[in-house]
């Protein structure tokens, strides 16, 4: 009010001293120029003179009062006046109040108070306005998790409450989609049934002019015929007059449009388009809070991936566990329905699937298992370092695998290459039904999970060799001794559990003194390591073969009587004892000792050792050369 006071009597001042200007200047064009000033002046002097005017008269209306009695001054006496009355029914007692509020009480009288903190109720107490409020207030929104559900459920109110406000016809929000250069409805209320949710394209429409512009539009008088060419979101012309649209920036881009219609002449001005920016920047503030959340969500949620992969790799003993734990943790990342794990054999430069899966867990048919290096999309894969994003399959001339395979006329593929050290070790390829599936942060983390599955295939071929070190005897190339005991009291559980026969059987070579002699020379012609070789000729998926002790080798039968192990202890004994005199290390024949024990009814391992060595006992005892049942 002060800072109008000064204008006012600025111009005042301002006035007459223009007037004399003129009068005292010669000149006419500053003449002119000075009397334009002045006339300027005193419209300007005029309309603050007739706000101020207006805006006293309506101060008045609100300074004046009404006789009151001041002893129910609701203000004053900080009280709720009640007007009403309860009366209880016949046979019935008014219920006691559930609460106690000092500073509310109830009055039978009917007084004319002025106007304050008044609740009227009327005969009957509204119905049904608590339980819509309380059904709006509490409706059901996503999680913060889930980022596209959360947006879309702000975005339905938001449109609404917009178009309640500037009372439009419809109101819709599109997603701008610079890739396709296409408006996505996103959300939208409409007074028709003829709308149409499909993309729009970036033309020459309101609402492309809205982004290539990058600035607020408005149309007060749409022509009839004009309708169709500038709003393209109806499936035909509903006699649009009025329309106004705003973009929605974020990181200086404009990410979405925001627009209303009207089926009246000048229905919306510069004040709509404020009101609009208004909303927009609501929109925006919630989206960057919304885009924080997810960020750190997302980021939680892919540390603890990693953590589930690392943790679940220590207890995994093959590759096939390896693959499912990725697969598994990788279908909770990046929304691809069909996973591809492609192995390269670097010695025959040959690129093959070996393991296929599906986002349903369903089966799943190969289209090929060896894939054209040279003419197909995972094929290409092999001379790019870096991944490779296949946004529509429709539009690539190379087949995914094999020029021999369906094509697919849509979907995402995405192919990324698993090396250490520069070493290929396989592909991974993710596959959608649906174009451009995979966003550019999923890309890239899966891309950053490259050198992570790298190294786990390049440990773990490491672990084996060195298991494999550790697993076998250095000399003999058996299984050693506690790694063949774990195994065979494996077999006896599951023996045990299945109800089958097994057999246990002790194999040693003889040591009669003019053997010894024999054999004291060369090394590699002493008699248990070419036993251990006639042994590891004989091995099956069936039959578990490892070092004892010394010199003594034990063979598990998973599956077989002991009536068939001791003709098959019989048929070997008479096999060693003839092609050792034959065997190109030498002419010097051997013979060995076998005790047989059935694994049925024992215990534990020690309690089967000790009867197949009280079998081995006796065969060398009676001489050696023979085969001893403990049945």
């Amino acid at each position: 009010m002060q800072a109008n006071r000064h204008k006012k009597t600025g111009l005042m001042v301002l006035a007459p001293v223009i007037l004399l200007l003129i009068i005292l200047i010669g000149d006419t064009v500053t003449r002119i120029v000075m009397g334009l000033v002045l006339v300027c002046d005193l419209i300007w002097l005029f309309l603050m003179l007739k706000k101020e005017k207006s805006e006293k008269a309506f101060n008045e209306i609100l300074r004046e009062s009404k006789p009151t009695d001041d002893s129910l001054d609701p203000v004053e006496a900080e009280t709720i006046v009640v007007t009403g009355k309860f009366v209880p029914q016949p046979g019935h007692k008014p219920a006691a109040p559930s609460f106690r509020q000092s500073s509310v009480t109830t009055s039978e009288a009917t007084p004319k108070p002025r106007t304050g903190n008044i609740i009227t109720l009327g005969d009957e107490e509204p119905s049904d306005i608590s339980q819509r409020y309380f059904e709006i207030i509490n409706e059901a929104a996503p999680g913060i998790e889930n980022n596209k559900a959360t947006v879309n459920f702000f975005l339905d109110k938001v449109i609404k409450l917009i178009r309640e406000v500037v009372m439009a016809h419809s109101a819709v929000f599109y997603w701008v989609n610079r890739d396709t250069k296409k408006l996505t409805a996103a959300a939208y209320v409409v007074g028709t049934d003829q709308f149409s949710p499909l993309p729009i394209p970036l033309e020459s429409d309101l609402l492309s002019r809205v982004v290539t512009g990058e600035e607020p539009v408005t149309r007060g008088a749409i022509d009839q015929k004009e309708e169709p060419a500038l709003i393209k979101y109806y499936n035909r012309p509903i006699g649009i007059i009025s329309f106004a649209a705003v973009p929605i920036f974020f990181g200086k881009k404009v990410i979405g449009v925001l627009a209303v219609d009207q089926k009246e002449r000048d229905a919306f001005g510069s004040e709509t388009l404020f009101t609009l920016g208004r909303y927009v920047r609501i929109i925006t503030h919630v989206l960057s809070i919304l885009q924080t959340g997810f960020f750190e969500g997302l980021a939680e949620k892919r540390l603890k991936a990693m953590n589930l992969i690392i943790d679940q790799m220590l207890v995994s003993n093959s590759v096939e566990d390896i693959l499912a734990v990725f697969e598994q943790r990788l279908r909770e990342l990046i929304p691809a329905k069909i996973i591809y794990f492609l192995e390269f054999q670097g010695a025959a430069n040959s690129l093959r699937i070996s393991r296929v899966f599906t986002a349903d867990g369903s089966e799943y048919t190969l289209p090929v298992v060896e894939v054209e290096i040279g003419s197909s999309l995972a094929g290409v894969q092999l001379s790019n370092m870096g991944p490779l994003y296949y946004r529509n399959l429709g539009e690539e001339e190379l087949p995914r695998f094999h020029s021999t395979e369906e094509r697919l006329e849509q979907g995402s593929f995405f192919t990324v290459p698993l090396t250490i050290h520069g070493q290929m070790l396989g592909i991974l390829c993710f596959e959608s039904p649906v174009n451009n599936a995979f966003t550019v942060a999923e890309t890239r983390f899966v891309a950053r999970l490259n050198s992570l599955l790298s190294y786990v295939f390049y440990n773990y071929s490491l672990q084996m060799m060195l298991r494999n070190e550790v697993l076998y005897d250095p000399e003999t190339k058996v299984m050693n001794n506690h790694f063949f005991v774990e195994k065979v009291e494996q077999d006896m559980h599951r023996l045990k559990e299945f109800s089958l026969a097994g057999t246990f059987a002790l194999v040693c070579a003889d040591k009669s003194p003019e053997q010894m002699e024999l054999f004291e020379g060369e090394l590699s012609s002493r008699p248990y390591l070419r036993l251990a070789e006639f042994l590891k000729a004989e091995q099956n998926p069936n039959i578990t073969i490892g070092k004892i002790e010394g010199e003594t080798f034990g063979i598990f039968f998973f599956g077989t009587e002991s009536k068939e192990m001791f003709i098959w202890a019989e048929r070997f004994k008479t096999k060693v004892a003839k092609q050792s005199a034959t065997s190109s290390v030498g002419g010097n024949s051997f013979t060995v000792s076998i005790g047989v024990a059935p694994a049925e009814n024992k215990s534990n391992f020690d309690e089967l050792l000790q009867t197949a060595r009280l079998a081995l006992t006796k065969s060398q005892n009676a001489g050696g050369g023979k085969v001893t049942s403990s049945t």
